[in-house]
């Protein structure tokens, strides 16, 4: 066993996060949406207003839900302080700064076969070979007032040929040994312990699924096992002389910390404590290149703290605030951090956008294609007064990504993303747009089948044939059926078939009936026929996205063009403002 690890508290010393430099987390300051009060503040030689309820730092779900894991690793070229956080504090356990990497893991049944450790279960259909490692220990009389102490015992007992580690269990240390994989195993082993430990009263620990180990790499025994009841496993790196501390999960740098839950029967959750602001900074790039104008990067920067103010509570059920994917804020960590953009984070530290004093529902998107669209004709609901239809005339919509594009389908490939989103109307007929807003995008579209007919409204006009593929609501539909009418009182140039057509012969109005196939026309020197049912579907849109709130494409022609990121805001959230 070695003896790495040295404390610096004791466990049960709560310490004031503001006044340990050395720990990198600060106290966590109430989230308070109901009162807005505005507070003068100089932040980087910038004098204003910014908004007082922000909290100092911030929880980023990592691996959660089916992406939790079993064990991870984590890395720290400065090192690594290990505690827990309770009421808001810091509560040191031990730290190094030569140990640069650690093994988390559930306390639970792996097994190893040459380097690799696989989890397995008991009951399951296969278990791996190699040698088995497993939830039941044999625990030492006595308790211990820090890690410093339940290593001595450790290490006295290893002289005695008795591998032992600390546990951390009911908020003091114990000093356990064993990893047994049955309670049968353990308490064979219960005699034997008892002798090496000099007649000490030995009992047997059995699982508990919120356990979780904490391992040096290759090493079979614990530094540590840690009870994440009613606290939970908090690893944040040591400072570094000119150094930045950064945690390394599974390969990716973050800054802050990293945070270990596990609920019951569940794998461990993997979660980024870091600091507010630094958290945008790994989120701005993610959402406009740092090449962009700065007071574009600034108008996303407090759109994406609003957003985040705003959903501190979404994943409160599993212990932090927002995830690292699209569900939230795409959040890259570190290596995606760039200099504009910490730069814009900076400029408009503590800034959100207010509506009536409180945190503004905020929406961003790629392009608009020229107007923006009020939120009722997307999702519905009653409407909200900032978050209508503005007119976006210096988005440059023709260089945006998918700002102009078309998309082609066949009446099959229709049929198929129908059935993929459960709406089964049998061969595809006809696909007409029937309602359009006062922005040009498509509210109501209707299909029509063999089996039916169904009507899309607001955002399932874009979203029924599936994500990403038809990209915004701003769309017209042409068909290789369409026929073109000429004449100078013609308002409908485009007429097109399928099962609604009808035409004038000389016994009257005549229904076609879409099944006969073909429709041929005669005139005095020609005749033509033409498809019934189309066989390809020509979506003509503009725009990228849902068309809500702001154009971050929109941002930047109005960047170009001079005006100031919170001019920028308020145009796309017209009476709110920026504090």
């Amino acid at each position: 066993m070695s003896n790495k690890f040295y404390c610096i508290k004791s466990a049960h010393q709560e310490v004031n996060v503001r006044e340990l430099k050395v720990m990198g987390f600060k106290k966590k300051l109430a989230v308070v949406f109901l009162v807005s009060v505005m507070l003068i503040m100089n932040i980087s030689a910038i004098h204003g207003y910014a908004y007082k309820d922000l909290p100092e730092d911030i929880r980023i779900g990592i691996y959660f839900e089916r992406s939790a894991v079993a064990s991870t690793t984590i890395g720290s070229q400065t090192g690594f302080e290990i505690g827990y956080e309770k009421d808001g504090q810091f509560v040191s356990l031990f730290s190094d700064a030569a140990v640069k990497a650690l093994v988390v893991r559930k306390d639970t049944f792996f097994a190893k076969n040459g380097d690799q450790m696989q989890e397995y279960s008991l009951n399951g259909p296969n278990i791996p070979q190699g040698k088995k490692y497993g939830p039941y220990h044999i625990q030492l009389e006595g308790n211990y007032s820090n890690y410093d102490s339940a290593m001595q015992q450790v290490d006295s007992l290893g002289q005695k040929g008795l591998k032992a580690f600390p546990a951390f269990t009911g908020g003091s240390f114990k000093v356990w040994t064993g990893l047994y994989t049955s309670q049968q195993e353990a308490q064979d082993a219960l005699e034997q312990v008892q002798r090496l430990a000099e007649g000490k009263n030995c009992s047997v620990i059995t699982p508990n699924s919120s356990r979780i180990q904490i391992l040096l790499p290759g090493k079979e025994e614990p530094e540590l096992i840690f009870e994440n009841n009613p606290f939970s496993l908090l690893v944040q790196p040591l400072p570094g002389k000119g150094q930045i501390p950064l945690v390394n999960i599974n390969g990716k740098d973050y800054r802050g910390g990293v945070e270990f839950k596990r609920f019951s029967d569940s794998d461990m959750t993997v979660i980024n404590v870091v600091n507010f602001e630094e958290y945008l900074y790994g989120v701005l790039p993610y959402e406009m290149g740092g090449s962009w104008p700065l007071e574009a990067l600034k108008a996303q920067a407090v759109a994406a703290r609003t957003y985040a103010a705003l959903h501190m509570n979404k994943y409160a059920k599993y212990g932090f605030n927002l995830c690292s994917t699209t569900a939230s804020q795409v959040y890259g960590g570190y290596k995606g951090e760039q200099p504009n953009c910490t730069k814009a984070v900076e400029e408009t530290r503590g800034k959100i956008l207010t509506y009536n004093g409180k945190p503004a529902y905020i929406y961003y998107f790629s392009t608009s294609g020229g107007y923006t669209e009020d939120i009722r004709n997307v999702w519905g609901g009653p409407g909200v007064p900032y978050l209508v239809g503005v007119e976006d005339k210096y988005e440059p919509t023709e260089k945006a990504d998918r700002g102009i594009w078309k998309i082609e389908m066949t009446p099959e490939k229709v049929e198929e993303l129908l059935k993929a989103q459960n709406y089964d109307l049998g061969k595809i007929i006809s696909i007409k747009p029937i309602e359009y807003s006062a922005a040009g995008r498509v509210i109501k579209l209707r299909i029509t089948g063999t089996k039916g007919e169904h009507t899309f409204e607001r955002d399932k006009t874009r979203t029924i044939f599936g994500a990403n593929f038809v990209n915004s609501q701003y769309y017209t539909i042409s068909t290789d059926s369409d026929i073109y009418a000429a004449g100078k009182n013609v308002k409908n140039p485009t007429l097109t078939t399928g099962s609604e057509i009808k035409v004038i012969s000389s016994k009257g109005v005549t229904s076609i009936n879409p099944s006969i196939g073909r429709l041929y026309t005669k005139g005095a020197n020609t005749k033509k026929s033409y498809a019934i049912t189309p066989q390809l579907y020509t979506f003509n849109g503009k725009g990228w996205g849902h068309g809500v709130g702001l154009s971050q494409w929109g941002a930047r022609g109005m960047a170009e063009a001079g005006f100031k990121y919170d001019e920028i805001l308020t145009h796309y959230f017209p009476g709110t403002q920026v504090e």
